[in-house]
């Protein structure tokens, strides 16, 4: 999932300015796979382990210093933001995930703007319930 410049975004209890995007992206971390003896092609496959990790991209706009000092590998909390269909209410959907910073980095991208790179990844409360929350917002 993918969502360019999403509004109100707050993460670890801090609101976040200059949000480009946020990417979640999820994957297998364990395959169960099965063969059988009628030809080359797998028949069953399962993901019983998953990873949910998060990309916060984001414009620096100036300092703040108890969010800078806060978000650091190890950080837990809750990352929240509403998104729209190319910036409008239509389709608007507020995303929530408890996550776990695992690195932040910085760097300067085309134009020389200064850009800050946050990367978690979402954690389950139980190991069952999916990490990540999407509901649909009233117009």
């Amino acid at each position: 999932m993918f969502w360019i410049e999403p509004e109100e975004v707050s993460l670890l209890g801090h609101a976040l300015g200059g949000v480009e995007s946020v990417e979640i992206d999820r994957r297998a971390t364990r395959l169960a796979m099965e063969w059988s003896d009628a030809g080359p092609h797998a028949v069953f496959a399962d993901a019983p382990e998953q990873r949910v990790d998060v990309r916060i991209v984001r414009r620096i706009e100036g300092g703040d210093g108890a969010f800078e000092a806060s978000v650091a590998p190890g950080a837990a909390g809750e990352l929240s933001f509403a998104a729209g269909v190319a910036g409008s209410d239509a389709g608007r959907v507020r995303v929530v995930a408890s996550v776990v910073v695992t690195a932040v980095e910085h760097g300067l991208r085309a134009g020389g703007c200064a850009q800050q790179r946050i990367l978690c990844v979402a954690v389950s409360a139980d190991g069952a319930a999916d990490p990540v929350t999407i509901t649909k917002e009233a117009p």
